[in-house]
Order: C-alpha cells, then sequence, then structure tokens
C-alpha cells in the first residue's frame, strides 16, 4: 500500500457536490430532515436535521470522494465546540466557494494558489469584522425564545421552553433532556449539582454527549493520593457493589487514579474480588479543581459517605451503607452534573446549615462558600421531549441540545439577522472592495461573496421560495420574512435571528479550511497493491 499524487480532483469534487446536497437540505425552518437507514441489525433509526450529524452519516466507498466530507466533519466538531451551531452554513460557505474557485483554477491554471489562500484569508478578516458591526443584543425574554426557536429548527414549542428555561436558571445553568411517552415538550426544574471534571478514559466510550446514566450508585474517594492500588482501593468497592445484586451503573468520583486501580476501572470488563466479572457497569469520574471540597459537595447531593484520610474513613472499610445514589448523572470530558435523587433532599438541607455555620467561623473564606451553598442548592433544568418511536426520540434530543447551546452563546455573543440575511449584507460587503477584474483578489472575494449568498438562496429554496437576486441589500437588523414573504422586515421583531457566535464561528473556520483546500494542487491518493 502506498500514496501517489494526483492533481484531478473531480472525485473530491463530486464528495463536495453530495455533502452540499445533503446537508444543504436540512437547512432553515424549511428544511427536511435526514432519514437514517442503518440496516438490519441498528438498535434504531434516526431523523436528522442537525448538520454535523448528517456528515457523519455520509460515507462513500470511494476514499477520494469522502475526503472532504471527513475535512468538514472536523470543521462541524470545532464549529460546535465553540458556539453549538451553524454547522450547515459551515458546510454550505466552504463548499460553494471550493466548487467555484476550483471551477476558475481549472479554466485558468497558471493562477497562484498560494495568493487565492491569501484573499480567502483576507476575506475572513472582512466578513468577521463586518459580522461584528451588525450585531445585535438580546435584550428582551422574547428575544431569547426566538433565538432558540430558529436554532431548534423553527420549533415554537421548544424554542419557548428554552428560553423560559434560561430565564430561571440562568446561561451558565445544565440542562438534561429525558423522553416520556406524552405529546408535547414539558420542562421543570430539578436539584442538581455541577462542577469541573471529567470521565477517565471517555474516549473508549464514545458517546456524542459523554456519559449518561440513570440511577447510579455512587463512591466518593476524597483523599489527594486517590486510587492506586487494585487489591487496597478497588477490590473492596467491587466486594460491597455486587452484593446488592442488580445491574445499577457505579460511579467512583476521585481526586486521581493511578496505577493498577485506574487500570483495571478503565477495562471493558472489570472483575470482583472473588474473579468474577462485575455485572454492573464502572465508570471512574475525575473531580477537577474544586479539590476536596467538591468531593464534600458530591457526598450531601448523592447520600455517599466521604473516604478520606482527614476524616478516618477507609475505602477498605466500606459497607453498603456508605454508597450513595443519584437521579442521574451527565458528565463529558470537562464537566460533571449529578441530578438529585429526592431521597437526598434533608441531606442537602443539613449540608447547606452546616455550610452556612461555617462562615462565621471563616469570615475570610465567606465568598467562596457562598459560591458552594449556591451551587450544591442550585438547579438542573430537565426538558421531557416526546419519544412515540426511538427515532422521534433522537431527533427531539438533537434539536433540544443544539439550540440550548446556540441560545447560550447568543446571550453573550448577541444576534444576527437570521435566514442568511447577515452573510448576504457581508456579500455585499466583499463585493464593494475587490479591485481588477481578473485580479486573484477579484475572483476569490466573489466566490466566497455567492458562496455567503448561497446561504440564503438555500434557506428561501427549502423554504419553497425560488429566490433570483444576486445582489440584495438588507438594512442594518434587516431580514427576509420566509413566512409573510416580506423583505427588510426587523430580524428581532419577527424573529428571524440566529446565534452571532455560531454563525461568525461557522465563517471562521469554514473560511480556514476553505484556504487549505485552495493551497493545495495535489492529492495524495491511496493505492492498494498492483
Amino acid at each position: 500500500m502506498g500514496y501517489y499524487p494526483q492533481s484531478d480532483k473531480t472525485k473530491f469534487c463530486e464528495g463536495v457536490e453530495m455533502m452540499l446536497r445533503v446537508v444543504g437540505s436540512t437547512m432553515g425552518p424549511g428544511g427536511n430532515p435526514v432519514l437514517e437507514c442503518a440496516g438490519l441489525d441498528a438498535p434504531y433509526r434516526r431523523l436528522i436535521r442537525d448538520g454535523k450529524e448528517t456528515l457523519k452519516l455520509i460515507q462513500p466507498n470511494d476514499p477520494e470522494v469522502y475526503e472532504p466530507i471527513a475535512r468538514m466533519k472536523d470543521v462541524a466538531e470545532a464549529v460546535v465546540r465553540r458556539a453549538g451551531d451553524a454547522t450547515s452554513t459551515a458546510t454550505v460557505i466552504l463548499g460553494s466557494a471550493f466548487l467555484a474557485l476550483e471551477k476558475t483554477i481549472k479554466d485558468y491554471p497558471d493562477l497562484n494558489r498560494s495568493r487565492l489562500a491569501y484573499y480567502v484569508r483576507q476575506a475572513s478578516k472582512i466578513a468577521l469584522s463586518e459580522l461584528e458591526n451588525r450585531k445585535l443584543q438580546v435584550t428582551t425574554s422574547q428575544d431569547l425564545e426566538n433565538v432558540a426557536t430558529i436554532c431548534a429548527a423553527g420549533d415554537r414549542e421548544i424554542g419557548s421552553v428554552i428560553g423560559s428555561m434560561i430565564e430561571k436558571i440562568g446561561a451558565d445553568g445544565t440542562v438534561k433532556v429525558e423522553y416520556h411517552d406524552k405529546p408535547g415538550v414539558e420542562a421543570v426544574i430539578v436539584p442538581g449539582y455541577k462542577f469541573q471534571g471529567g470521565v477517565y478514559g471517555i474516549d473508549q466510550y464514545n458517546g456524542r454527549r459523554g456519559l449518561e446514566l440513570d440511577n447510579p450508585r455512587v463512591v466518593v474517594v476524597g483523599d489527594e493520593t486517590g486510587l492506586v492500588d487494585y487489591k487496597t482501593d478497588v477490590a473492596p468497592i467491587l466486594a460491597e457493589a455486587q452484593k446488592f445484586g442488580d445491574n445499577r451503573p457505579l460511579v467512583v468520583f476521585v481526586l486521581s487514579a493511578e496505577g493498577s486501580a485506574r487500570a483495571t476501572l478503565l477495562r471493558p470488563f472489570v472483575k470482583g474480588s472473588d474473579g468474577n466479572t462485575f455485572r454492573a457497569p464502572v465508570w471512574l469520574v475525575r473531580i477537577g479543581a474544586g479539590g476536596v471540597n467538591t468531593c464534600a459537595d458530591i457526598s450531601a447531593v448523592t447520600g455517599a459517605t466521604l473516604f478520606s484520610k482527614m476524616n478516618g474513613k477507609m475505602i477498605s472499610k466500606i459497607k453498603d451503607s456508605d454508597f450513595g445514589e443519584a437521579a442521574s448523572i451527565v458528565a463529558t470530558t470537562e464537566s460533571v452534573t449529578i441530578v438529585s435523587s429526592d431521597d437526598q433532599n434533608a441531606s442537602v438541607r443539613d449540608y447547606v446549615k452546616r455550610l452556612e455555620a461555617s462562615i462565621s467561623e471563616h469570615p475570610e473564606l465567606e465568598e467562596k462558600t457562598r459560591e458552594r451553598i449556591a451551587a450544591v442548592t442550585g438547579g438542573v433544568g430537565l426538558i421531557r421531549v416526546p419519544a412515540s418511536t426511538q427515532s422521534s426520540g433522537f431527533y427531539y434530543q438533537e434539536v433540544v441540545d443544539d439550540a440550548w447551546r446556540a441560545t447560550r452563546a447568543a446571550i453573550n455573543g448577541g444576534v444576527l439577522p437570521g435566514g442568511g440575511a447577515a452573510l448576504a449584507g457581508v456579500a455585499e460587503k466583499i463585493f464593494s472592495i475587490h479591485a481588477t477584474a481578473w485580479s486573484e483578489e477579484a475572483l476569490v472575494y466573489d466566490a466566497i461573496g455567492h458562496a455567503f449568498y448561497g446561504v440564503l438562496k438555500t434557506v428561501c429554496n427549502n423554504a419553497g421560495f425560488e429566490v433570483e437576486w444576486d445582489n440584495v441589500d438588507f438594512g442594518y437588523g434587516k431580514t427576509y420574512d420566509i413566512v409573510s414573504g416580506e423583505m427588510n422586515v426587523s430580524a428581532l421583531e419577527c424573529g428571524v435571528i440566529d446565534s452571532a457566535p455560531a454563525i461568525m464561528a461557522a465563517v471562521e473556520l469554514a473560511l480556514a479550511e476553505l484556504a487549505l483546500w485552495v493551497n493545495s494542487e495535489y492529492l495524495l491518493v491511496q493505492k492498494f497493491g498492483e
């Protein structure tokens, strides 16, 4: 097996056209979900409106066709990490601009690719500056609801629930999505606790949202040395847990885990002290910057005994009453959220009283102690979505998750006129500054400007409107209302708004990748045998 250079990008462009066609069909309120046909042995089949998840499913057999799709997946992941939404926008911008530039390069092979890439980066700076100037601030609860509605694929019910939830628990609050068998979307606030930390070896589990466990048992180890030796630190926990005789998951919270203890708990199948495989899944969760104080907080909200040399509690002496429990635990590589069970309400109240009493003894720690009290008494938003089938349940969960992230970003970063209107305005700015007709600068700006227009056209076409214009001048804060068909209406008043951080992340990351693609003359293609 080896690689051979190839300058013909026909199949590469075929892959770009494929992802443009499929991902573009999901955009905007009039977009259509993609139906996953997963085969006979699939545990479930999904309806998907999310650009990133759609890209994951596009896997053509030809590696040259698949290459741009794989690279676009990386861009989409980066957009989601930064702002939570607008992966479809990034796909349309990158794909449309690349196809236009590659066609131009094919017609004029003497063009300098390095200069083209340079002007792509210049266009990115211009676009981001213009988007910054067009930002609007979210000031009312109706603005919040409108942003959430757009990010939820136009679902006003979900938008309303998310808007009201943010008002109750704040933009830094935590939301968990659950299924129920009733029609409509419900939202409640339940007791919960969130802290910095993460799951050891989470890459082995590879869940999109990290780890989500229902009704787990909990063990809390608060020693700085953490878990080190399997026989002394891990085996007693597993031996006692096996006595429960059920399959409830077990979560072990630690400050650190090393040596045979960590290696054992990260195995797919953990063996107990009797040599038999432990039947319930065991998860090892690292506690972050909060240290011993966070261990104490977790102990309070779960009812688990805190094992630490400071209080004389040794893990080797663990018994069944030392295990705590939670209604659910949601964890990623960066944060952990514990949703308390109803049985722990009294325990939390007693713990808060002890923290409040400690303020008079240690007034220098009052601010930090108040923060801990707020954390353990804070709420977690629980959004229940209808799930008559697995496909519909997964679809609603995707929509709520994406809308929540994007709406939170919009609170701090502002909003932009939606439906592609802001990008159309940026396109006009770019068109107005390019100079000579056939310079590299003009060719790049023309391709990127039309790619920005492509977002507006795609959204409108999906809604059943044929957009014929190439030059649309939207005023500040104005957009095109797809429902009424009116032009230059207030984006905030009609509710057609997008998260500014999401759109700006899509533009920045898509154009950064475009510069790399344009600057590459050859593909190195794998060749298997002779």
